[in-house]
């Protein structure tokens, strides 16, 4: 699949606002980790394809290998402003051996990137 100019401007936007909501002191626990989207968009789109958008910008951001997703369309609504996807990260309690328990990330706008509280 060829990623359009749009998608790519769109990752490189949310990737830096994904690292700027990152708590400084979050590390990924190697375990899988669930991701649902809300959608708000001005037309239809697959949610699958907007997923998929935002997972490529989310997850190298985050230093996560997103073969560990769980991702999760939540709800989909077509909307006249304000479009936006938000996203809440939610780690599995699932931690592998030797490992401490990292601490929840926060939801963030993907549009304006609010931290809209912890997931």
């Amino acid at each position: 699949m060829v990623k359009t100019t749009e998608a790519a401007a769109y990752q490189m936007g949310a990737a830096m606002i994904v690292r700027a909501a990152r708590p400084s002191a979050w590390r990924w626990n190697g375990g899988q980790v669930v991701v649902e989207y809300r959608m708000f968009l001005t037309r239809d789109a697959d949610c699958d394809n907007v997923m998929k958008v935002c997972d490529d910008a989310i997850f190298p951001a985050l230093d996560i290998n997103d073969k560990y997703a769980l991702p999760r369309a939540m709800s989909k609504e077509i909307v006249k402003s304000n479009p936006r996807v938000e996203v809440t990260i939610l780690e599995t309690e699932t931690t592998p051996a030797g490992h401490d328990k990292a601490p929840s990330l926060p939801s963030v706008c993907n549009a304006c990137g609010a931290v809209l509280g912890k997931g």
